[in-house]
């Protein structure tokens, strides 16, 4: 259950990050709900979004990554589905959230007036093919974008369109500047199962190689975020919906990381 790299023919382990990590120990994830239930093997109770406590590892951007785990469900159990990926962080080490990276595309539009700090509407020149419940942003053309509010509609109002926001605006924008819609979805994740069994079962993930462009749609499996330098992995064992899901158990060993070059 270690943080390796492999290199061509060559296996080098986390001492080049300069730690061993061993991903079974539940002490590593600080979360009541993760636990040890026997050596090597970590058990995980009810829908858990959790992160290794670990150093944030750079990413090579001209390394491939994948993550491989055997994972099952506890015994007299039941767990819906496993989901493990990696958080990702941008220069600053900051934290980048789907809602900072995840462009609707074809709701590229402006501004339409002048929108003053306190105002919970806006208006913009086009938002035929804003959905609801979603965020708009400002100043785009780079991602991460972090210069986004929330709002629940957008209504046609003559030839411009009225965005109702769910907070005022902080601050002030000139009509005429860039704006898109930007939404939060399930993109972080990067491996997946929709059902675990008794018995281990091995799943690798997809391998990871290069980054998004800002043009791109960005999908769940294929690249790193646009902006990421640094990840840490996490998990988000059991994810069902309805009652009895806080008793699902699952359990999970030789959790790995491999980087090829």
């Amino acid at each position: 259950m270690k943080h390796t790299i492999f290199a061509g023919a060559m296996l080098l382990t986390a001492a080049a990050f300069a730690a061993d990590i061993n991903y079974a120990d539940a002490k590593l994830w600080g979360n009541r709900n993760v636990t040890n239930p026997e050596a090597n093997v970590l058990q995980v109770q009810g829908p858990t979004y959790v992160v290794a406590k670990t150093d944030k590892f750079k990413i090579d951007p001209a390394a491939k990554y994948r993550i491989t785990a055997e994972v099952r469900k506890a015994p007299g159990a039941k767990s819906p589905l496993f989901i493990a990926g990696f958080q990702l962080f941008d220069k600053d080490g900051k934290e980048i959230k789907t809602v900072d990276i995840r462009v609707i595309r074809g709701t590229a539009t402006v501004l339409a007036a002048d929108a003053k700090a306190g105002d919970k509407t806006i208006k913009v020149k086009n938002a035929v093919r804003w959905p609801k419940n979603a965020s708009v942003a400002f100043n785009v053309g780079k991602l991460p974008n972090r210069d986004h509010v929330g709002y629940t509609t957008a209504e046609k109002s003559g030839s411009e369109w009225i965005v109702n926001l769910r907070t005022p605006l902080k601050k002030d924008y000139k009509a005429n500047t860039k704006v898109w819609v930007q939404s939060a979805g399930a993109h972080f994740t990067f491996m997946s199962t929709n059902k675990l069994t008794d018995n281990w079962q091995k799943i690798t993930s997809s391998t990871i190689y290069g980054f998004y462009g800002v043009n791109e749609e960005i999908g769940a499996l294929k690249k790193f975020w646009p902006g990421a330098v640094s990840y840490k992995l996490l998990l988000m064992p059991n994810w069902g919906w309805g009652e009895g899901n806080k008793e699902f158990k699952s359990q999970i060993r030789n959790i790995k990381i491999e980087i090829t070059k």
